[in-house]
């Protein structure tokens, strides 16, 4: 009696393990795609409770929370310079350019306190963009007019700005791999 032995060839082994390889490569794109969509939406939740903060505070006080810096809206884990807006600076002064020096400040934070029914955490997800890298989202400082006050914010990703009801526009500029988003709350009377 012969017996025979079978197994796989080197051919049939290679064709599965380029399979696999295929497979995986798709779930690491699948799965970064997906998380990097999660820190974009945890930005806008952040700029949306915000935006809601600020109608609050204007409908008490006839003015929106007035500021002479440029403060990062919520919660960057205990940083307090560099941790919004511009966070590397390579030079970029036209799309994706910001306005001036961020900071926590804990003036402005306490202002809204009342109206945020908690803090809400930000996305330390970095951006490139012209050489300079950017985080999270920020108020432009309005101490010369508080009847005026956007928020400027920044996405991975060459996506749409977020449409946030009751507030006039956003703007929009795109490069690299950043979207800079503009916020722009109505003018009160």
């Amino acid at each position: 009696m012969m017996y025979s032995r079978r197994g796989f060839t080197i051919v049939e082994l290679l064709v599965v393990i380029v399979v696999i390889a295929i497979l995986a490569a798709l779930t690491i794109v699948a799965y970064n795609g997906v998380q990097t969509r999660a820190e974009n939406n945890k930005t806008v939740n952040v700029v949306e409770a915000y935006a809601k903060a600020f109608q609050l505070y204007a409908t008490d006080n006839g003015q929106y929370p007035s500021t002479s810096v440029y403060p990062c809206i919520g919660d960057y884990a205990g940083a307090t310079v560099g941790v919004c807006g511009e966070v590397v600076d390579g030079g970029d002064t036209t799309t994706c350019n910001y306005s001036g020096a961020t900071s926590v400040s804990t003036a402005f934070d306490s202002l809204v306190s009342s109206y945020l029914a908690n803090k809400p955490s930000t996305s330390l997800q970095r951006m490139e963009c012209n050489g300079s890298v950017f985080v999270g989202a920020y108020v432009n400082k309005n101490d010369t007019n508080t009847k005026d006050i956007n928020v400027q914010f920044y996405l991975k990703g060459d996506v749409p700005c977020p449409t946030i009801i009751g507030i006039v526009s956003t703007q929009r500029a795109q490069a690299g791999t950043t979207t800079k988003c503009r916020l722009i709350m109505p003018t009160l009377p």
